[in-house]
């Protein structure tokens, strides 16, 4: 859609469904983007159904082709969850999760919303949501987790963290270190994915999924309390 800027989200599964579904969550985040004048794709994680389906199938098959579909129709079922939010809002959302990432960049170019899953066995949420944005010639990406933002040290192992505001995309990388994630692990963010930022000049905001005042203000150019990932 012409003179509306691309922002894509890179929305982890554990943000909306940790254990059970977190409809406040859902309806929250939908909220801004439906009121928001910019133009959103959103990649949707798997949460704890993926991980739950992929451990039990293991103990059956390894088959790769049967294991992308397990992961590709648990990240879409919470695609849905989402899209279900949006479009209950009669917001110009494209009504279907799209097949892959080019067909999410060609609903773009009608709809202010795009809502999408996994659709390859192997890649996380953050890097799919990466190449829409590279796609769709995006250069802000916001990553919504479980966490306030990056820390010195991972704040689930020890309380004497402290958090860091604004870093470089290659401290990061130096920070999570340069191995691919397993997209079924809850982790801050895929390392590959923020090199991806980095080599395409992209600026990547992490707030946690329930600071939407934060959300409101990465959308806006706004100061916000999540981290900044930049060049």
């Amino acid at each position: 859609m012409k003179g509306m800027s691309k922002i894509i989200i890179s929305l982890g599964g554990s943000v909306i469904y940790p254990k059970k579904v977190e409809i406040k969550k859902i309806k929250n985040i939908a909220k801004v983007l439906y009121e928001s004048k910019h133009q959103f794709g959103i990649v949707v994680g798997g949460g704890q159904p993926s991980k739950d389906y992929y451990e039990q199938c293991l103990k059956y098959t390894s088959e790769p082709r049967i294991l992308r579909d397990l992961v590709t129709y648990t990240t879409r079922a919470n695609a849905s969850l989402f899209l279900g939010e949006l479009f209950n809002k009669k917001a110009q959302t494209y009504p279907k999760i799209p097949v892959d990432v080019i067909d999410a960049k060609d609903k773009l170019r009608l709809y202010r919303q795009v809502v999408m899953g996994s659709n390859k066995l192997g890649q996380s949420t953050d890097i799919i949501a990466v190449k829409l944005a590279i796609e769709t010639k995006s250069n802000k990406m916001i990553k919504i987790t479980n966490v306030k933002g990056v820390f010195d040290k991972d704040p689930s192992k020890t309380k004497k963290t402290k958090k860091i505001d604004n870093i470089t995309h290659k401290e990061l990388i130096r920070l999570l270190g340069k191995k691919s994630i397993d997209p079924r692990v809850n982790t801050l963010i895929d390392p590959r994915a923020v090199e991806l930022c980095y080599k395409n000049h992209i600026t990547i905001h992490i707030i946690k999924g329930n600071d939407i005042e934060s959300l409101k203000n990465i959308i806006d150019d706004k100061p916000h309390n999540g981290t900044v990932v930049e060049a």
